[in-house]
């Protein structure tokens, strides 16, 4: 059997050594060879040290780093939002819970790319030029070119505090063990979390504080046209953090919501005449 491709007769042996290779009878280049090449893509926001003469695969580890990031700072800012608007519509102020529910009812209705087109054209493209920027405490800048925020000279005391937070959620956990074991030997409580709020709640933060107070800070600085120093936030970077964390906090407002309000009105009841706090 003879096979013709571009005006060239193949026999069998041909046609077997053309499926291992695809593309290649045709003339198109396949496999994963591209990947080592330059990409010549400039990147305005990385945390990798990429640069345009890198490969092709530093540039998409660049990008799945960035990725990374907004995820896990979107993560953390909406759930704190969607939390606190979530028992807010529960609350019996009729201000409070008809704007919570304004809140909930217009994110929900409305598509997130419109929301990364707001806080982008809308909202940062009204900024001021850096000359006129938006100052917190002389040491973080807003302007249309982004957020400049100072960052450390010597990470070593951040890093000894991250070691020491880490070292008190273990405790934390071992308490908690301890003292679940300890209830269901004795009967007696513990106030477990009255001690998770201080080794992982208090002391996390007076470590941060501690750490930042005993570190030198490269603060930007207005030089000419724009700001030099510390790390700039680039607005492509604050508009996507800014749309999926309210975006996604009017979701995780609705979780809360129906969460509280499942709990039925007999275990309520029960937990009062046992005077439990609310």
């Amino acid at each position: 059997m003879l096979l013709s491709t571009g005006g060239r007769k193949m026999g069998p042996m041909d046609f077997l050594r053309a499926l291992g290779q695809p593309g290649a009878v045709a003339g198109i280049a396949s496999g994963f060879q591209f990947l080592g090449r330059d990409s010549g893509i400039e990147v305005p926001f990385n945390l990798t040290g990429y640069k345009p003469s890198d490969s092709i695969l530093a540039l998409l580890w660049t990008g799945i780093v960035n990725t990374l990031l907004v995820s896990l700072v979107s993560i953390v800012v909406a759930t704190i939002v969607g939390f606190t608007v979530g028992l807010l519509r529960l609350s019996r102020n009729w201000l409070l819970s008809t704007l919570a529910g304004f809140y909930v009812e217009f994110v929900r209705n409305i598509p997130l790319l419109f929301f990364v087109l707001f806080w982008y054209f809308g909202v940062l493209a009204a900024l001021p030029t850096p000359r006129d920027s938006v100052n917190f405490l002389d040491v973080a800048f807003l302007n249309r070119r982004g957020l400049s925020i100072p960052t450390p000279v010597d990470a070593a005391g951040f890093r000894w505090a991250l070691l020491a937070i880490a070292i008190l959620i273990a405790v934390q956990w071992a308490i908690a063990r301890w003292a679940r074991a300890r209830q269901a030997r004795t009967g007696r409580d513990f106030p477990t979390w009255m001690v998770g709020f201080a080794l992982c709640g208090a002391l996390p933060v007076l470590a941060l504080v501690v750490a930042g107070m005993g570190t030198a800070w490269d603060v930007p600085v207005l030089r000419g046209f724009n700001y030099r120093g510390g790390f700039v936030l680039v607005p492509e970077f604050v508009a996507l953090f800014a749309a999926l964390s309210t975006y996604t906090a009017g979701f995780i407002a609705e979780v809360v919501r129906g969460g509280i309000l499942s709990v039925r009105q007999g275990q309520i009841h029960a937990a009062k005449a046992l005077s439990l706090p609310p």
